[in-house]
């Protein structure tokens, strides 16, 4: 009897434990259902981006955006803001709810797969939001949290606070147990596959905490660490601290090697498929590192990065930067494309399953970016050209049959043997009917026929607006559009110049920083069109004639007026 009990208990109880854990909400099967990606931080999409990027929407928000998005099994779009709530955003731009906190939520969403998605705030609490927009549960910590809660393989919620401590929460939002350091943690924690939670902290360590809380181990470098770990498949950790450092860290926790930046490192470091690392300095550098300590390139913007690289499928690096630009570069260390928002982005880039890359920016704007759909746009050019040239060919030979009355003129010679039979040079002045070749001078009716073509191909580009005149209060909006495609890299600018000649302002933002919309963009398809403004003309707008103007550059050539651009397109209004 007492045998049949143990064997009972023996077989109960791992399935016992197997109930419980099944419990537990698992991270979402999504292309981005947390901050880097997934539990490791490893930052490494299954998806390639946009090959040539076009901005699909925006959202705005009530306030900055740092927080990095998350993307859902439904491809929906999870992001936290400075106006203290946590969006979610429909693929079609619409909101489909928000969640007020308490405070700020620097933090970023990961989602369950349950559907219910976990944030932190700054007013101490870890929220867990319904599908619906109710409040699941929360947790109080005992401090701001700003790090991006991590759900790990074992259904359980990591997320760290100023208040010194990382703590591990079940999904009754009662405390599993909690790891104190030696000062505020701001890194996010990654969940290895052992089980093991790798955070860095303020009192300038590396930790290694175990499932059950115990301290693994502790790496100390000389500054704090306020980027999150990544952790390799090897079980090697990756992570940057304010000592301008790259550490790799053996699972042993011996140094592997580290790699030296020109200042602090507080983006979090991705690891791609061919196991090289992807980091951002605060010396305006992204650098990609190989296994074995050596510089593979880097990669300068014109502003600090403090943005957490993404690697795509094809080995992209998306990275954002403080001066104002989200970058794509090429494995190869060539700027594939970037794209202009109008302020820093700290966010983290993010890559749905559909090639479209979403990033908050410090303007208050969720960008989505997404593919130019070629496909469906080069037909219309291919439709044009077969018509004008099939009317005009069928126009023209019929009136070159006219010609063919010419042989009158071979007639009219006939004539002239009557000048032979009559000797008289009175007569001969008949030849000057020969005269009559000028009906060959019909011919001339053809040309007009032939410059019909001359008006039907449509020019290259064009700024199409809803109006040439426009009172104040009247809404005003200008599209461009391009008709036949951009085969060579370019850097476009779109500028107002204002009535005087002189001043002018960026299209984009209305401020008199002029930035490009894009910058080493490849090329540009037949078809592509985008809106450049949208604005309704104030009252205290200058009376007068304004021109917008659109402009391509080469991005090997140094601007110094537009004189420059290999293409540019404008179209002028007046203000009355």
């Amino acid at each position: 009897m007492k045998c049949k009990l143990i064997n009972y208990v023996l077989i109960a109880f791992p399935v016992f434990i197997f109930s419980i854990l099944s419990a537990q909400a698992q991270l979402a099967n999504s292309s981005w259902p947390m901050f880097h990606q997934n539990p490791q931080h490893t930052g490494l999409s299954l998806y390639a981006g946009p090959s040539i990027p076009a901005l699909a929407w925006s959202y705005q928000a009530g306030s900055h955006i740092t927080s990095s998005p998350a993307i859902s099994s439904d491809e929906k779009v999870y992001v936290g803001s400075y106006d203290k709530n946590l969006y979610s955003i429909n693929s079609n731009a619409s909101l489909d709810w928000s969640y007020k906190t308490g405070e700020v939520s620097w933090s970023s969403p990961a989602i369950g797969s349950d559907g219910k998605v976990c944030v932190g705030s700054e007013d101490h609490r870890l929220y867990i939001i319904n599908s619906n927009a109710s409040l699941d549960w929360s947790y109080s910590a005992l401090a701001s949290i700003k790090s991006s809660p991590a759900i790990g393989s074992d259904g359980k919620v990591y997320v760290t606070s100023l208040d010194d401590c990382l703590y591990s929460i079940i999904s009754n939002s009662s405390l599993d147990w909690s790891y104190k350091t030696g000062l505020w943690i701001e890194s996010s924690p990654a969940s290895g596959l052992d089980g093991k939670v790798y955070i860095g902290s303020g009192d300038n360590r590396l930790y290694s905490v175990n499932s059950n809380a115990s301290l693994d181990w502790s790496y100390q470098t000389s500054a704090e660490i306020y980027s999150s770990p990544a952790i390799g498949s090897d079980g090697k950790v990756y992570v940057g601290s304010d000592n301008a450092c790259l550490y790799i860290i053996n699972s042993n926790a011996s140094l592997d090697w580290s790699y030296q930046t020109s200042a602090e490192i507080d983006s979090s470091p991705a690891i791609g498929s061919d196991g090289k690392v992807c980091v951002g300095s605060w010396d305006n550098n992204l650098y990609s590192i190989n296994s074995n300590a050596s510089l593979d390139w880097s990669y300068q913007t014109s502003a600090e990065i403090y943005s957490s690289p993404a690697i795509g499928s094809d080995g992209k690096v998306y990275v954002g930067s403080d001066n104002d630009c989200l970058y794509i570069i090429n494995s190869n260390a060539s700027l594939d494309w970037s794209y202009q928002t109008s302020a820093e982005i700290y966010s983290s880039p993010a890559i749905g399953s559909d090639r479209k890359v979403y990033v908050g920016s410090y303007d208050h704007y969720l960008y989505c970016i997404g593919q130019v759909p070629t496909p469906t746009l080069t037909p219309t050019p291919t439709i044009t050209p077969t018509r004008t040239p099939t009317r005009t060919p069928t126009a023209t030979p019929t009136k070159t049959d006219t010609p063919t009355i010419t042989p009158t003129s071979t007639i009219t010679p006939t004539i002239t043997s009557t000048p032979t039979i009559t000797p008289t040079p009175s007569i001969t002045p008949t030849p000057t009917i020969t005269a009559t070749p000028t009906i060959m001078q019909t011919p001339t009716i053809t040309p007009p026929v032939t410059e019909t073509p001359t008006v039907t191909p449509a020019p290259v580009a064009a700024v199409l607006m809803n109006g040439t005149t426009y009172p104040p209060g009247y809404q005003c909006t200008a599209t461009f559009t391009l008709n036949q495609p951009i085969t060579q890299p370019f850097t476009v600018y779109a500028v107002i110049i204002m009535p005087d000649g002189k001043t002018m302002l960026d299209m984009m933002t209305l401020s008199p920083k002029i930035k490009p919309v894009a910058t080493g963009v490849p090329s540009l398809p037949a078809g592509f069109s985008r809106q450049l403004l949208s604005i309704t003309i104030p009252w205290s707008a200058p009376k007068g004639e304004y021109e917008l103007l659109v402009a391509f550059f080469d991005p090997n050539t140094s601007i110094t007026g537009r004189q420059d651009a290999f293409l540019q397109v404008s179209a002028k209004f007046t203000i009355q």
